[in-house]
C-alpha cells in the first residue's frame, strides 16, 4: 500500500502530460505545412514571370519568350539552388 500512491501519482502525471507531447508535433507539423506553402507559392510567382508564363502555367497569354542566354540560365540555375 505504502508504494501504491507514488505510483499512482506517476501514473496520472504521464497520462495527464501526454496530451501536451501529442501537440507539439502537430505543431511542427503546421509550420512545416506554412514553410511549404511559402516555398511553392514563392517558386510559382517566380517562375511566372520568370519564364514568361500566364498564372495559369500557359505560354498562350504571354507577350514575351523566356530569355535562354547564359546569364539567365546561370541566374536560374542559382534561384534553383538556393530554393532546395
Amino acid at each position: 500500500m505504502r508504494y501504491l500512491a507514488p505510483a499512482l501519482l506517476a501514473v496520472s502525471a504521464i497520462a495527464l502530460s501526454a496530451p501536451a507531447f501529442a501537440q507539439a508535433p502537430q505543431a511542427a507539423s503546421q509550420s512545416a505545412d506554412a514553410r511549404l506553402k511559402a516555398l511553392y507559392d514563392a517558386e510559382w510567382t517566380w517562375r511566372t514571370q520568370e519564364l514568361a508564363l500566364d498564372p495559369d502555367g500557359d505560354r498562350e497569354g504571354s507577350d514575351r519568350f523566356p530569355s535562354v542566354d547564359a546569364a539567365s540560365q546561370a541566374r536560374r540555375a542559382a534561384y534553383w539552388n538556393k530554393a532546395l
